[in-house]
């Protein structure tokens, strides 16, 4: 654990390998300039060090509360879900990187389709219904049983909250005013926001999927399933595919097409 804390400070300031320019341009097939690159290097320094910061408050939380049960360990849960919330903070302090100058005006209007594919842009909704539909049915089992439905609901509100959260750093993003510069500058800043939006969609969605799993085990622990190695199975395997989801959203690969953009 200690060697873990030691390798993520030490990520934390690093300088930003050619890998990585190469993989975010692979990604948004963008060509790297001498003028946009510092843009993009920019963008990965931010991003790397608040999911850094993220990881490691994820692992103190776990800590914190595993010293009250008297120990100390890893949680593949904590983890992702503090890597996921920092990936969220990360994005939204990218609005801050656009370069000092004159803005211009786009004379067509931002809209998701140019920078999102249609997976990315449905799949929060998605998990925002599903974790809807698993609250109803928790509160169907508690009103069966007599018992309180708070915990449940506060699943589902984290959920929502989290939802409004990613969905309004979104549209920060996608109506950030744009510098005035040059072409290939244009489009580093066209594929900052774009990457931006699909970490913001597979963040957001991971993170209100692990509420609709909390919900969901709080009815089979009100159930009482007689096989609990069943359950515990499925738990694990969620937790496994979720977070596999949002970073399959958040590194799917898409060129940013101006022309979707257009009402």
């Amino acid at each position: 654990m200690f060697l873990l804390i030691g390798c993520a400070a030490a990520f934390l300031y690093g300088p930003v390998s050619r890998a990585r320019v190469r993989r975010f341009a692979e990604r948004q097939q963008l060509p790297i300039t001498a003028t946009n690159g510092h843009l993009v290097i920019a963008y990965l320094a931010t991003t790397r060090r608040w999911r850094t910061v993220g990881l490691l408050v994820g692992l103190a939380a776990f800590n914190t509360w595993a010293l009250v049960h008297n120990g100390l360990g890893l949680n593949s849960t904590a983890l992702l879900a503090g890597w996921f919330v920092g990936a969220l903070i990360a994005e939204a302090r990218v609005l801050h990187l656009a370069p000092a100058g004159p803005r211009q005006a786009s004379l067509q209007p931002r809209r998701l389709p140019a920078y999102l594919g249609p997976i990315s842009r449905w799949v929060l909704p998605a998990a925002v219904g599903l974790t809807t539909a698993g609250m109803l049915i928790a509160v169907a089992f508690a009103i069966r049983r007599g018992e309180s439905v708070v915990l449940v609901l506060a699943w589902w509100i984290a959920a929502l909250v989290i939802a409004g959260v990613v969905w309004y750093t979104q549209l920060r993003v996608l109506r950030r005013p744009q510098p005035l510069a040059e072409p290939d500058v244009i489009a580093a800043d066209d594929a900052v926001r774009s990457r931006s939006l699909h970490v913001l969609a597979g963040s957001g969605a991971t993170l209100v999927l692990y509420c609709c799993i909390a919900q969901l085990g709080w009815v089979w622990l009100s159930v009482g399933v007689p096989d609990g190695r069943a359950i515990i199975a499925g738990e694990a395997v969620a937790t496994l595919l979720i977070p596999l989801l949002g970073y399959g959203i958040a590194t799917a690969s898409w060129r940013v097409r101006r022309d979707l953009g257009v009402a």
